[in-house]
Order: C-alpha cells, then structure tokens, then sequence
C-alpha cells in the first residue's frame, strides 16, 4: 500500500510539474508577445512622426535629408519584423518615393532613404518573404517613383557611398521589373550618363590599392555599378548599344587594368608572381 501510495505522489508531482512547465512556456509566449507588441507600437508612433516630418518637407531638400535620416535612424533600432511589416502595411513606401518625387534634387538625401529601402527588402529575405511578396516590393517601389523615372536621382547621390546603396536597390528590383524601368527609366540618356560617369570616373581613380576609406567606397561603387550594368546589359539591348558608344569598353578595360595592377602589387608584397 506505501508503495502504490509514493507511486501516487510521484505520478501527481510529475503531472504537476508538466503543468508547470506548460504554463511557463505560456508565460513565456504572452510576455514575448507583449514586448513584440509594445515594441510595435512604439515603432508606429516613432514611425508616423518621421512620415510626418517627410510629407511636410515639401520641395525642401535639406529638410527632406533630416527626416529620411531619422527614418534611418528609427529603421536601424527595429527588428526584420517590424521592417517587414512597414513593407506589408505600405505606409512607409508611398511617402518617401512621393517626397522623392517632389524635390528637383536628391544628392544629399538621396543615401539614407536608399540605405533604408534595402534594408526594408532585406528584411523581407531575412524572415522568409515568399517571391510574390518580394516582387509586389520592387513594383511597388518602382511605380511610386513615376514608373522608375524618380529613381536616377538615387544613382546621382553626392557621396560614393549612397550612389552604392542606390545602385544596390536597382539591381534589387531589377530582375522584377526590367520592362518598366528598361522604358521608363534606362531609356532616358541621364540614366546611362550617370552609370558611365560612375565607371570612368572609378577607371581613373587609385580605388584598386584601397589603403583608405574613400577608396574602398570607390571600389564598392565601382563593383557595384559593373553588377548592374552587367545584368542591364544582358536583358537589354538598347542598353548595350548605348554604354558601346559612350565609351564604355574603354572604362571597363581601364577598370581591368587597375585591378590587374592590384593583383600584381600584392603578388609582389607577398613575393610571389602573379598568375597569367
């Protein structure tokens, strides 16, 4: 009888700790659930604020460059699931490629608002967004900004490193929406124009030996910008037909010369011979 009784109280304390431990995995949950939820509203407030503050920038670039860099700002402190959220509820989108729409220039703003959009669509690779939902991103994005048009005013950022986030983003949304940018966007001239200007500025700069922090951001732009236009290029032969006659070979042979260069001064420091 002892025994069946101890066999009782370990059946009871085993079936109480199983109750234990559901309820705190349940406590768990709610309370992970809470923060996400917190964390989600004070994303919002912050959120409208800063949309508010782009929709009242107006045609004023300055004040435009304060509040996309307060949207990257406020996008760098949330998680891939809030930013996928901000691609799911479309609130962010429409205001920022309307504001970008607006201004006559973007060269000082347009780094922080292409900074943010890629990490928007990064979120979206990072919690495993199906392709439909990938490529109602980049249609998105590019029918906001007047079928793409909109758009060159990110290649034709001040600094090398937004031209690369620019440039980036292109080649993001590219492979899904070739035909309305390939109409609208690469067939104006000022597009092409600012990709070769891209390359033949990076064929005649030292960006092969990137000793410092300028020329590694030239190296990136220049990688960049030779990813895109390589996928253009491939799809489109307009495209092609205008980088051959605005010298394009020739910045892309100068570009090879210099990364030669590279390789054979770093075979040298290291005392080797280089390849053929």
């Amino acid at each position: 009888m002892a025994s069946a009784f101890f066999s009782l109280i370990d059946s009871i304390g085993e079936a109480v700790e199983g109750v234990v431990e559901n309820v705190e995995s349940v406590v768990e949950h709610v309370e992970h659930e809470v923060d996400s939820m917190a964390q989600h509203l004070d994303a919002a407030v912050d959120l409208d604020d800063v949309l508010e503050d782009i929709n009242s920038a107006g045609c004023s670039e300055a004040a435009l460059l304060d509040a996309y860099r307060r949207l990257e700002g406020l996008a760098k402190q949330q998680t891939a699931d809030v930013l996928r959220g901000w691609v799911i509820e479309d609130k962010v989108m429409p205001v920022v490629c309307a504001a970008l729409c607006r201004v006559e220039s973007a060269r000082l703003a347009a780094g922080a608002l292409a900074r943010t959009l890629n990490g928007m669509g990064q979120a979206l690779n990072d919690t495993g967004a199906t392709a439909e939902e990938q490529r109602a991103f980049c249609e998105q994005l590019v029918r906001r900004t007047e079928n793409g048009k909109a758009m060159l005013k990110l290649m034709q950022a001040q600094d090398a490193a937004s031209q690369t986030e620019g440039l980036a983003l292109l080649r993001r949304v590219y492979p899904s929406t070739k035909k309305v940018l390939g109409s609208h966007l690469l067939s104006d001239p000022a597009s092409v124009t600012s990709l070769m200007q891209i390359l033949q500025d990076a064929g005649g700069s030292s960006w092969a030996m990137p000793d410092q922090e300028a020329d590694r951001r030239a190296a990136a732009l220049c990688a960049e910008c030779v990813r895109f236009l390589r996928l253009v290029t491939a799809e489109d032969g307009d495209v092609r037909m205008i980088v051959t006659f605005q010298d394009g070979p020739e910045a892309l042979l100068a570009i090879a010369s210099q990364a030669l260069s590279a390789v054979s001064a770093a075979a040298a420091t290291r005392g080797g011979i280089p390849e053929s």
